[in-house]
């Protein structure tokens, strides 16, 4: 005879498969009597695939504010953390260097991999012009793209930081993505002007 604690019912009326089940086919649950979820882990998976599915933009943009709101905590704590240590860090981090060599410059590459991947899939992974995966971009809707970095940033040549600055500002209107080609193209003028249909 089976013991009526060690199995439990799922009520999900998509349940597939034998039911009862086993008590170890549940996740904890505190809000419930008896410590485990009303349903079964295959249906808690199925129902959150479901939402995930249809809630695919709200949660790309709570993910994004949710970084955004994590990396400005972290500037802040570290800028907090300088004020109360002057000269400390940068003791500190010359013997890191010392003893991690090229550490440094894998971590700017993840950092700035992480910001570009928030660019592209906010803007889209193709040239806006010929439709194109590689060598992509950002760009200037209405041009003047290099005076806008050295306004910034005291320089044109700051890929990095204007990622930066676009997830900051909450992506705004007037930029695009271009591949190398079309935006070398369109540098100076008002459109690409290369022919795709040769």
């Amino acid at each position: 005879m089976t013991d009526s604690a060690s199995i439990k019912r799922c009520p999900c009326p998509e349940h597939e498969g034998p039911n009862p089940l086993p008590v170890s086919e549940f996740s904890r649950g505190s809000s419930n009597r008896d410590g485990l979820k009303s349903w079964c882990k295959t249906c808690v998976s199925r129902q959150q695939a479901r939402y995930r599915e249809a809630n695919r933009e709200a949660i790309r943009e709570r993910e994004r504010r949710r970084y955004q709101a994590d990396r400005e905590n972290e500037r802040e704590r570290s800028r907090r953390y300088h004020r109360a240590n002057p000269g400390q860090n940068r003791d500190r981090l010359r013997r890191w260097r010392k003893a991690n060599p090229g550490a440094g410059a894998r971590q700017a590459r993840r950092q700035h991999q992480a910001a570009r991947d928030a660019v592209l899939d906010h803007y889209g992974r193709s040239c806006a012009c010929c439709g194109s995966a590689e060598d992509l971009g950002i760009d200037h809707v209405n041009g003047g793209g290099n005076a806008h970095r050295i306004a910034l940033f005291g320089r044109a040549a700051e890929s990095t930081k204007m990622y930066r600055w676009l997830i900051r500002n909450g992506f705004p209107a007037g930029y695009q993505i271009l591949c190398g080609p079309c935006n070398s193209s369109k540098a100076g003028g008002a459109a690409c002007r290369l022919d795709h249909a040769a």
